[in-house]
Parts: structure tokens; sequence; C-alpha cells
């Protein structure tokens, strides 16, 4: 398990550091990364201006939506998680897991639902479990996910996902585990469910 960051005080900090750096002037906002973040982005090969990009990423996901950030690039949050694509690459990695650009998609987690920023499975990925916990969708773009949620009955039938909009309607069901599809439209989903039913 991770050890989470309050990134409310890391914020402050950062807010601290850049009137301190900008002696009254005005500057462009700092960002401050944690020293075993920073570490993370070293060994994953990563500039810089990427670790800033990510660390930006992560902050502005948890005051919109919430969460603690476990990785230079993650945010846990009940039920789930978000991992951030490092700038410039195609698939999501964990810096603090995986030190090297992914050549190709990694499957989605055997009991999860995996929804991706981009379409056939690339960019950002948030990792939500069959734990009845709402996972907040981010995104309006054209994106994709893989469903490997566990059976929920019997005889044994795939979890399913549910997207709901922002008056909490039902959009859509997807289709029982191991399902997929390599393009689909984010705009109108608010956040989606896996629970069983």
């Amino acid at each position: 398990m991770r050890k989470a960051i309050n990134v409310g005080a890391a914020v402050a900090i950062a807010a601290t550091m850049g009137l301190m750096a900008g002696a009254g002037t005005a500057s462009a906002a700092t960002t401050v990364i944690q020293p075993r973040f920073a570490a993370q982005a070293h060994a994953g090969g990563i500039s810089v201006a990427q670790a800033d990009k990510l660390q930006q990423e992560v902050t502005s996901y948890i005051h919109e939506h919430g969460g603690a950030q476990a990785a230079l690039n993650v945010v846990d949050f009940p039920g789930g998680s978000i991992t951030f694509a490092v700038p410039g690459e195609k698939y999501a990695r964990d810096l603090a897991t995986t030190h090297r650009p992914l050549a190709a998609a990694v499957a989605c987690n055997a009991g999860a639902f995996c929804a991706y920023a981009n379409t056939s499975y690339k960019g950002s990925e948030i990792s939500s479990f069959n734990n009845c916990q709402s996972a907040t969708m981010p995104w309006v773009t054209e994106g994709s996910y893989i469903n490997q949620l566990p059976a929920v009955s019997f005889p044994p039938i795939g979890g399913t996902d549910v997207w709901y909009n922002a008056k909490n309607v039902v959009l859509y069901i997807t289709p029982p585990s191991n399902s997929r599809n390599p393009a689909v439209n984010w705009g109108p989903v608010a956040y989606t469910n896996s629970c069983e039913r």
C-alpha cells in the first residue's frame, strides 16, 4: 500500500516558496515535488518539466475531485486510482513501480474496470474496483475502456460498470467482463460505478 501525502500542505508550501522566489514581483506558480516523488521522476527518466506537469495535474485533480497523492503521477480515491500519463508518452505507467516508458498498453488488472483518456487504451487511466464506490470521470474526450470486473452472480456472469450523467441518470451499462471498447465518448459521463446488482 502506498503512503499518501497531504497535497494541501504541499500546495501551501509551493505557494510560499513561489512568493519567496518572486521577491515582490509577479512570477509563475512554483510547483513543489516531494523528495520521494522527485526520486520517482529521476528513476523513471523524466524531465523536470514533465515532473512539474504531472504534479500540476495531480494537484488539480485532487482539488477538483478529492483523493490522496500516492505517487508522482497517481492519485488514490475510495474504490480506485487515477494514473496520469507522462507528457509525451502514449500509455500510463505508475512511476513508483515502472521506470521505463511502456511500448504497449498494460492490460487492466483482474477485478478492475479501467477507463482511458484516449482511444485504443492510451493516455491517463482510471482503475476502479467492484466496491460500489463512484469514480468521477474527469475527461470529456473520446477514450476507451477495459472491463475486468469479477463475476457477481451464480452462474457466474462477468461484472458490469454503470455510467451516469451529472443528473444521476444512467447513460450506459457495459457488457459483462471480459469486455472492452477502443473508442467511447466520455463527454456526457459524470461518473462510473462498479457494484453488484
